[in-house]
């Protein structure tokens, strides 16, 4: 395995820091969108002052079309993003693609979108109902078009990159690879049993592979029911936190005989997940796809290792720090899947070795490193709009 660290720097060219006094970061409004493009905007936010840079932040309404967006705002007494918004500043980021339609907001302004994933349009069944899914890519679309005209694009992997450019045609020297930071509270902790333990959560004995995020088809947990039904597996225990497995997952589970195998603890909060990635014994993500794989990245910055699929952008993402394995050929992926995480888990000093590497691997990506690479992107915008490029 080959650690891509850097590409997090190849394309950046850095102006003067005193070119860049303040910026205007728009975030979603909480709650709209799982929890990572949140940290992600306040990851940014928290660097405000860095380098004399004046971060100011706002929020506005994921994918919503306007018009759309200002009738939410009404019904709830919010006041709706407007221009007025970047009074004062030099440039607009706009923290994900969902909310790229806001770019003609600040026409006369440079802006900076950051795009996490385009994969609604790649992974098939992405979204769960066919009207649902057709009604979501036609406001994604108008996001995509406001992307377009942006100034400058963050990806947050190369992959993502390279997907912006197939999928929308924009230059990929309009691209620069950045990736997403880790806040500090996701961190090795000593106490971590004791913390789930006061919040009522006493995990099984044994091995316990955690499974962290949604449960839509891409996340492909039916695999991970799988693999931890083989015997390699058998003293193992699945810990699920995020949405609930499906009725199809749990009717898998049932027909494996390892429903009595699986720990569902919901969505929690931030004090329950660090406990989890310091309580747990190896994080599992077996996905078809991913922009970037936030849950091994977090994995990583609490010193869990990491067994990961090469789907999408997680063999960046890993880097040399987690085990690797191919979702092809589909027929034995399972035993791989055992196979490999039975050897993780059997394993203590290999555990000890991933979890140093992926501790090294993380702190590439706290906020600090990462808000310099975007601060970049946002001198580049501004010298860019400027010229008139």
């Amino acid at each position: 395995m080959t650690s891509h660290a850097s590409e997090l720097h190849s394309d950046v060219t850095i102006a003067p820091v005193t070119a860049l006094q303040r910026a205007l970061v728009v975030g979603p409004y909480p709650g709209s969108r799982w929890r990572s493009i949140s940290n992600y905007t306040d990851g940014l936010i928290s660097m405000s002052g860095l380098d004399g840079v004046e971060l100011r932040a706002e929020r506005a309404w994921w994918w919503l079309p306007p018009g759309v967006d200002r009738a939410m705002d009404a019904l709830l007494g919010r006041t709706t993003l407007s221009g007025a918004a970047a009074a004062g500043v030099q440039v607009v980021h706009l923290t994900d693609q969902g909310l790229a339609h806001h770019v003609s907001t600040f026409a006369g302004r440079p802006t900076v979108v950051t795009c996490h994933d385009l994969m609604p349009f790649l992974v098939p069944g992405y979204y769960r109902g066919v009207r649902w899914g057709m009604l979501r890519k036609l406001a994604l679309r108008a996001s995509l078009r406001g992307m377009a005209r942006a100034t400058r694009i963050v990806a947050v992997s190369e992959r993502t990159a390279n997907d912006i450019t197939v999928l929308t045609g924009i230059p990929r020297d309009r691209i620069t690879v950045a990736g997403v930071p880790m806040p500090g509270w996701l961190r090795p902790v000593p106490d971590a049993e004791d913390v789930l333990s006061r919040r009522g959560i006493v995990l099984p004995p044994g091995p316990r592979i955690l499974s962290v995020g949604s449960a839509a088809p891409y996340k492909n947990l039916g695999l991970l029911l799988r693999a931890i039904a083989r015997p390699e597996l058998a003293g193992a225990t699945v810990v699920r936190a995020g949405e609930p497995l499906t009725r199809r997952h749990q009717d898998l589970a049932r027909r494996l005989g390892v429903a009595n195998r699986v720990v569902e603890l919901g969505r929690i909060d931030d004090e329950v997940l660090v406990s989890l990635y310091n309580a747990c014994t190896v994080l599992a993500q077996p996905s078809v796809y991913e922009g970037f794989g936030m849950p091994v990245m977090e994995a990583m910055a609490c010193g869990l290792p990491v067994v990961a699929s090469d789907g999408g952008a997680l063999p960046g993402t890993a880097g040399d720090a987690a085990v690797v394995v191919p979702l092809q050929p589909r027929e034995g992926a399972a035993a791989r899947w055992a196979r490999e995480l039975a050897r993780v888990l059997a394993d203590a000093d290999a555990r000890c070795r991933m979890r140093e590497r992926g501790l090294v691997r993380a702190a590439l990506f706290r906020p600090e490193p990462i808000a310099r690479q975007v601060l970049a992107v946002y001198r580049d915008a501004i010298a860019e709009f400027e010229a008139g490029v």
